[in-house]
């Protein structure tokens, strides 16, 4: 089984689809809620589509929220594909 957090890894290394947002800071707070762990990420899912705050998050732009969500989403994919 690969580690969750090597996931987000490879996953973040993949170029961009939307230039005008801060990659940085979504990759930066992806990261961050990927060391939290697969439970604490699909808990964070599943508040962000309830359109509820998630703490991490604060700072980012509507656009950056949506591309962190796709990106969270996009990981935890490809990780229970992998159990």
């Amino acid at each position: 089984m690969v580690p969750f957090q090597a996931l987000a890894v490879k996953l973040l290394t993949q170029p961009a689809n939307t230039p005008a947002m801060d990659q940085t800071r979504i990759h930066q707070c992806v990261e961050t809620l990927s060391m939290k762990g697969c439970a604490e990420v699909t808990r964070i899912i599943a508040a962000l589509e309830r359109g509820e705050t998630v703490t991490e998050m604060v700072e980012l732009t509507a656009d950056e929220k949506y591309a962190t969500l796709t990106e969270l989403k996009s990981i935890m994919a490809i990780y229970q594909a992998r159990k």
